[in-house]
């Protein structure tokens, strides 16, 4: 393995990975933009479909009790179950690239990074 592989042999643990024992910990420098921003937008939208779901359940008891207008207010509902996950994905996309550029600026100003332990 390579020298600067943090999963190699304790041997040859590059600079950034101190070990302790069987465990090793490694600090993250920086974050790349766009696998934070993917995977954000992706949390976020697997997070909305919780919500929506709760939303549908319950606006669907609330026109089954309530009556209601029909048509309008269910389309309404329907709808928001297709934007919500769509404009949370999104959302969440730019916020995840956002947080990673201003995580890279403060780790590069002196702020070191997230120690992680990696474990045996």
């Amino acid at each position: 393995m390579q020298a600067d592989n943090p999963y190699g042999p304790t041997g040859s643990v590059s600079p950034g990975v101190a070990t302790s024992g069987s465990v090793r910990s490694v600090c993250i420098q920086k974050v790349d933009v766009l696998s934070s921003a993917k995977m954000m937008g992706m949390m976020f939208v697997l997070g909305s479909l919780v919500g929506v779901a709760v939303f549908l359940v319950v606006a669907v008891f609330m026109f089954a009790v309530g009556g209601g207008n029909g048509g309008a207010e269910i389309g309404g509902v329907f709808l928001s179950v297709i934007v919500a996950p769509v404009l949370y994905g999104i959302l969440g996309f730019i916020g995840g690239a956002i947080n990673a550029v201003i995580y890279n600026v403060v780790a590069g100003m002196g702020g070191g990074g997230i120690r992680v332990d990696l474990g045996p």
